[in-house]
């Protein structure tokens, strides 16, 4: 979802420097046979905690232009990428599967595949065993399962990729991930380019350096930025971690000057060339006729505000009918389109929030935030790949609301974690006004409740009755899964939803309120049996919790500390209330300690009460988790509060049975 720059066309007198291509795809000199294959009880054994291993990941990007450019197929940009894995997990249908996706405006030009068996067998394969599969955008996507893949098996492949109607959607911008989810042992990137162009490359951090080495190869009239590096480590994916990009190396590198002869580009000299690409585009995009005569823009925020009396209510009710009634795609190209087609893309909608706010007598700015995703933000990196995420800046009575006029349920109170702190860049119908920083969503909403009625019989069938009440952002995610699901998806998410992990269960009813109305708490009733959590002997009866006292029934953790690799980012307060009630024969005596609980540590609280009489036994419970970032080290403290270390954590109940 971002602004495409084009290229400028102006008039320069010819010379005559041709770059020419010097990188092809050819297969890896790699020569294996039965005698020198890896050694695969060693790999195993290094990288057990993985499905495999990169052996060697080879990437080249390359432009071939000239200055003189008479013709408009001297300009050609290739994109190669050779890979050798081992793939130790032969389940993992990714690394079984060859797979490349090709957009609208690039070309599979060619692709190799062998494999080679642990015994040294080599199988070769090509473009002709690819299958092809067209999406609905014109893009395709090539796949191809490797047959007979076991432990040990290596798998090399590369591919070639040209793009074209390069003048329309030029190549000058890129993103190289450079770290993993499974570790390299070699990797190699390098980006080739006429030496009369200049390039600029982004900071990734401000400790965290890349060692880039730069050739020139004066027969070509080529300049080539490298980048090498050996036993690189794995990118964990774990709960409560910064984003990928946050942790991991990349090469962000954009082109910001080049001339082929009467084609000519220049990249922006600062932010405020990049505001104004998009105050041209999405600001004040209304007719000087509707202004002075059908005023659209007008008589729709009067309708949608009418029947408000405050400043936040206006704020609300205009959000809240852009997310409802607008479609998000390739439509209508001013407001006065917008409002008849009810569909454009994020930018154009953002665009008429801001009006329609300004017309409603609110203070609005359009925003462009940096994503997290994105990692770090460089200020001097001026792209509009680091700005594209569009907001609105809403000031009410000294209070600043950023709000999403094109994300669907999302409140105005909330903030999605990746634009949280981050850096933005407001536009008024001016233009630039200078950096903002976004900031946190409001957490005090930000609460799970959960209620529980069991029923225990005697010959230890369960039934339960579950309802969940949720606010804030846990809300606001299910609403938007939910709302791309057909029944069944539903279904089988809502069945993901029981706090029951355990056990044979067997749901009897279900249903969702509020799911389409954001202002509402999102309410999840369930009905289910159980029939084989609980134990009956004739001396004394046990029964298996499954995680129903655990501290949330959301977050699932592994047991050893020593795992951990990431920092630990809590994004949000966040609050988890349980209240349980649990019915058994009277005959049955509570012979398990229930002890009140009260913790609190740098990751928030838990609190417990329990109340036990004849045949019945009810807990409260609460978690708290607090919003900060900590080092690896403390998930022992997280596990104290939200884990299995967690005091509220409860595994079994022990009844004894008095005859």
């Amino acid at each position: 979802m971002r602004i495409i720059l084009t290229l400028v066309f102006t008039i320069t007198l010819a010379s005559c420097s041709i770059s020419n291509k010097t990188i092809a795809l050819a297969p890896t000199s790699l020569k294996l046979s039965i005698n020198d294959t890896i050694n695969l009880p060693s790999y195993a054994s290094k990288y057990s905690e993985y499905d495999g291993v990169f052996l060697e990941i080879d990437e080249s990007m390359e432009h071939n232009a000239s200055d003189l450019m008479m013709g408009l197929n001297e300009w050609s940009f290739f994109y190669i990428r050779k890979v050798r894995y081992v793939i130790l997990n032969p389940d993992n249908q990714r690394l079984s599967t060859f797979s490349v996706h090709v957009e609208a405006n690039q070309v599979l030009k060619n692709a190799f595949m062998r494999t080679i068996s642990p015994d040294g067998k080599i199988t070769r394969f090509n473009m002709l065993h690819l299958k092809s599969e067209k999406n609905s955008d014109h893009s395709q996507t090539y796949r191809f399962v490797y047959p007979d893949v076991v432990k040990g098996t290596i798998v090399e492949e590369g591919y070639e990729i040209e793009y074209v109607n390069l003048l329309n959607n030029p190549p000058l911008q890129h993103n190289v991930a450079l770290q993993y989810s499974m570790p390299v042992e070699k990797l190699t990137f390098r980006y080739a380019y006429p030496d009369w162009w200049e390039i600029r490359q982004k900071n990734i951090s401000d400790t965290r350096k890349l060692k880039y080495t730069t050739q020139l190869d004066a027969k070509n009239r080529k300049r080539v930025l490298m980048y090498a590096a050996r036993d690189i480590a794995a990118v964990h994916d774990e709960p409560f971690s910064p984003f990928f990009k946050e942790l991991a190396d990349y090469a962000a590198f954009m082109i910001t000057k080049l001339n082929m002869g009467n084609i000519n580009y220049k990249g922006a000299s600062g932010w405020s060339e990049v505001a104004n690409i998009y105050k041209n585009y999405a600001i004040d995009r209304t007719s000087f006729f509707s202004k002075l005569l059908a005023n659209n823009v007008g008589r729709t925020t009067d309708k949608v505000v009418a029947s408000c009396k405050t400043s936040e209510q206006k704020l609300d009710s205009i959000i809240t009918y852009l997310q409802t009634q607008m479609d998000v795609g390739q439509g209508a190209s001013d407001f006065d389109e917008l409002l008849i087609k009810k569909k454009g893309n994020a930018y154009l909608i953002t665009g008429l929030a801001q009006a329609m706010l300004l017309k409603a007598r609110i203070d609005a700015k359009y925003l462009l935030i940096h994503s997290a995703q994105d990692g770090y933000f460089d200020k001097q990196y001026f792209s509009a790949s680091e700005m594209y995420t569009p907001a609105v800046l809403a000031v009410i009575n000294e209070k600043s609301y950023v709000v999403f006029p094109y994300i669907e349920f999302l409140p105005i109170t909330y903030i999605p974690e990746l634009y949280q702190g981050q850096e933005a860049i407001k536009i008024t119908n001016q233009g630039y006004d200078g950096f903002y920083k976004v900031p946190d969503g409001v957490g005090s909403d930000n609460i799970t409740e959960e209620a529980y009625q069991l029923n225990i019989a005697e010959d230890g069938a369960v039934e339960v009755e579950e309802l969940k009440t949720l606010h804030g952002s846990e809300a606001y995610g299910v609403r938007r899964n939910m709302a791309r699901m057909n029944n069944e998806e539903r279904d089988q998410s809502l069945k993901k939803m029981m706090t029951y992990s355990d056990g044979h269960t067997t749901i009897t009813s279900s249903s969702i309120e509020n799911l389409s109305d954001h202002r509402k708490p999102l309410i999840i009733r369930l009905r289910y049996t159980i029939d084989n959590l609980v134990t009956v002997t004739p001396e004394e009866v046990i029964f298996q919790t499954g995680g129903l006292f655990s501290p949330t029934s959301r977050i699932k953790f592994k047991s050893d500390s020593k795992e951990r690799k990431n920092p630990i980012r809590i994004f949000n307060d966040e609050a988890f209330i349980k209240k349980i009630t649990i019915q058994y024969p009277q005959t049955w005596e509570l012979a398990s300690t229930m002890q009140d609980v009260q913790f609190q540590n740098n990751f928030g609280s838990i609190s417990g009460n329990y109340a036990i009489s004849k045949g019945t036994l009810k807990a409260e419970q609460s978690l708290r988790l607090i919003k900060t970032l900590q080092p690896k080290e403390t998930v022992d403290d997280l596990w104290r509060v939200a884990g299995k270390s967690s005091r509220l954590q409860l595994p079994n109940l022990i009844f004894k049975v008095n005859n």
